[in-house]
């Protein structure tokens, strides 16, 4: 009985093993790839129902402005105030608003509260001056309880120098560590310079 000779010095038994090695391979790196996904994927899933955690402590801050005058005269002093209210259902915290008000406005008095929080007190007030030599106000509050509202009121006084028809345009704005950023934007008009016509 005739034996075939190894093909090319290379035995039956490892040419087998040549074969089957690639598809060894294959299987071992998808088996990895899995396994690595579902390592990954632990961690990712955790960090979401953190994330829905967290996110259930949020609450909805809302800021507005109601100047006492939106057209004003030159030389003149006008309030402007501001109100911050919590709308959502926990305690806001580390609440900190920002006006930089528009040249040919300057802060005369700033005062700020929080309606029934003897705790929070009247909140910290700092004023400064911008690199475009505008007045920026700055008030922080540790927290506004849920459904509370906090106040901010500022008297400015409008430019002697301005001219007729200018408008004072100016944003405020709200950022706390468990609520969204928000804004509010300011517009106060000075008399034109030639009345319209329908004022005759």
């Amino acid at each position: 009985m005739h034996v075939p000779r190894p093909l090319c010095g290379v035995s039956r038994g490892a040419l087998v093993v040549g074969l089957l090695f690639p598809a060894l391979l294959l299987a071992l790196f998808f088996g990895l790839g899995r396994g690595a996904a579902r390592a990954v994927a632990g961690p990712v899933e955790r960090s979401q129902v953190e994330g829905r955690a967290n996110s259930a402590a949020e609450t909805v801050l809302a800021l507005a402005s109601e100047p006492s005058l939106l057209l004003a005269i030159q030389g003149q002093q006008l309030t402007i105030p501001f109100t911050v209210t919590n709308q959502g259902e926990v305690a806001a915290a580390e609440i900190q608003y920002s006006f930089e008000l528009p040249a040919g406005l300057d802060a005369v008095t700033v005062s700020a509260s929080v309606a029934g929080s003897a705790e929070t007190g009247q909140g910290e007030i700092v004023q400064m001056e911008t690199e475009a030599g505008n007045a920026l106000v700055v008030v922080s509050w540790p927290e506004v309880p849920a459904g509370a509202s906090a106040t901010v009121q500022i008297v400015a006084e409008v430019g002697a120098d301005l001219a007729n028809g200018s408008v004072l345009q100016g944003a405020a704005a709200l950022l706390s560590s468990n609520a969204a950023y928000t804004y509010t934007a300011l517009f106060i008009g000075l008399p034109p310079a030639v009345a319209p016509d329908f004022w005759w």
